[in-house]
């Protein structure tokens, strides 16, 4: 644009028409490289829902894992895993025994056996049944519903996004695990 033609405006002035020409050039080449982008994105987008979650665990760094690989228990000298878990199972077996200590606290301990009592007597009114009965699905819908997100998943590798979006189908199989749980008062190994 000319600067001695002041303010020009209209198709009468050259510099104006190629103003306008060269502003409608810019612009149209800003919309064609916006739509290239967003076409690009959209398109990394599907790639990675298509993506297969294995394959980018497996392409994680593996972790070395602290293995324990002698254990002393009772002087003893412990190196193969069956012994070492044994180890472990005298251990928690002692850490639970009830031993007579001077120090222990006999009124917390009449307690403690008055609270078991009641509850042995309870489960013996309810056909065995731990007290509080059978747990019901809302129960389990509530505890479902109040699951942290975006936490690190246990050994199975199941995250709490799994459980709680996964519908009423797995939430009567957890009813129903519970349930046999407190029935047969025993956990299932597997």
């Amino acid at each position: 644009m000319d600067v001695n033609q002041g303010r020009s405006r209209g198709v009468s002035f050259p510099s104006y028409v190629e103003y306008k020409s060269a502003k409608n050039e810019f612009r149209n080449r800003q919309r064609f490289a916006y739509s290239a982008y967003m076409d690009n994105t959209y398109r990394e987008i599907d790639e990675a829902a298509e993506c297969d979650v294995r394959l980018l665990i497996s392409r994680q760094k593996s972790r070395k894992t602290n293995q324990i690989s002698e254990l002393l228990h009772h002087n003893r000298l412990c190196k193969s895993s069956e012994d070492i878990s044994n180890a472990f199972a005298d251990f928690y077996a002692d850490v639970y025994t009830p031993t007579v200590n001077a120090k222990f606290d006999s009124d917390f301990r009449a307690y403690v056996t008055e609270f078991v009592d009641r509850t042995l007597e309870s489960c013996a009114t309810n056909n065995g049944l731990l007290p509080g009965g059978e747990i019901h699905m809302y129960e389990i819908e509530t505890a479902i519903r109040n699951l942290k997100l975006q936490k690190v998943p246990g050994y199975d590798k199941l995250q709490n996004e799994h459980v709680r979006y996964s519908g009423s189908k797995l939430h009567t199989v957890i009813l129903r695990i519970f349930n046999a749980v407190i029935r047969f008062g025993r956990i299932p190994l597997i």
